[in-house]
């Protein structure tokens, strides 16, 4: 088992993803790293569609974990499918998987790509772990392409509060500045 998912994440990596889908529908037993194989191939060749179309045949005989949600939103990502992972996001819960700082920050990139900067705002201060350097520089870049200053002070600001030496703020701040003031 642990060979045909190494093989099936290969041909994903690769772009033969019929012939990753015929070694995993040969397989007798499918355990869950090998469905997250599969998913995140479908997600890495931007077939969000089949990704997800993946997850749902799995919930049927598998229990999803937390890897899969993060293939999941990935792809959901990968796809612009804001209102879908949050929906995934949300149903965690209801499979038991605690979410992770990767979980939050997979989110708040989706959210914030989508110009939804409030809505990424209020994930990050609902979070209930510390963000981290990557949940800031997040942030921060999509406040600089959606050209908002008020939330990107918000966040620079909060950002000091747990690290005052994070230098990505500080030059992703300069930059934001520099671009709503040309």
């Amino acid at each position: 088992m642990i060979l045909a998912t190494a093989i099936i994440d290969m041909y994903g990596k690769c772009g033969r993803m019929s012939s990753a889908q015929q070694l995993f529908e040969s397989m007798p037993i499918k355990d869950p790293t090998m469905w997250n194989a599969l998913i995140t191939g479908y997600s890495r060749q931007g077939e969000c569609e089949y990704a997800l179309y993946t997850f749902e045949r799995m919930k049927e005989t598998t229990r999803p974990d937390a890897v899969t949600f993060l293939c999941v939103l990935t792809a959901c990502n990968h796809g612009g499918l804001i209102d879908r992972a949050q929906e995934y996001f949300e149903s965690m819960n209801e499979y038991g998987v605690p979410s992770s700082i990767k979980h939050h920050n997979c989110m708040l990139d989706l959210l914030a790509r989508g110009g939804r900067l409030q809505d990424a705002l209020k994930l990050l201060k609902r979070m209930s772990f510390e963000p981290n350097d990557s949940t800031f520089n997040t942030m921060l870049g999509a406040c600089r392409k959606w050209k908002d200053a008020d939330i990107a002070q918000e966040v620079f600001e909060y950002s000091l509060q747990l690290d005052q030496t994070h230098e990505g703020a500080f030059v992703l701040m300069s930059n934001m500045y520099a671009d709503v003031h040309t």
